[in-house]
């Protein structure tokens, strides 16, 4: 329940792993599907968190008290360009050649990522909900 879930297709993620936390998605392709609630914008389908820059996914995945996941997609991947901003395909360039996948799915894009689970690994996971959700 403490866990952090970011995914470049949530409503995609939602129906095969459940809840999401954050989209990873540029602002121009993303505005259509968004709502502003608390000062933040949500995507209209799975109200995750729309991630707009680097430095709040940083922020995002630092205040995580579980793991923070990274869940890519295979179908934005030819795009990324027009998918997700510079800075944004930087932040997910620099974890892709960082962190080791915990999971690779059968088309050898779509990837999964604990992007803290070494600092996480011996914290309980049990704890107050998420401050995402």
């Amino acid at each position: 329940p403490a866990d952090v879930v970011i995914a470049e297709d949530p409503l995609q993620q939602r129906w095969y792993a459940g809840s999401v936390d954050v989209w990873l998605r540029s602002y121009h392709d993303a505005r259509q599907y968004l709502y502003t609630t608390d000062g933040a914008f949500r995507d209209i389908y799975v109200s995750s968190i729309f991630a707009g820059s680097r430095s709040m996914l940083d922020s995002l995945v630092g205040a995580a008290t579980g793991r923070a996941w990274l869940i890519t997609s295979g179908e934005t991947y030819p795009a990324r360009a027009y998918f997700l901003e510079r800075d944004q395909r930087a932040w997910l360039d620099s974890i892709e050649h960082s962190i080791p996948p915990a999971f690779v799915a059968r088309d050898g894009v779509t990837t999964v990522y604990c992007l803290n689970c070494a600092s996480a690994a011996h914290e309980p996971h049990a704890g107050p909900k998420s401050p995402m959700r």
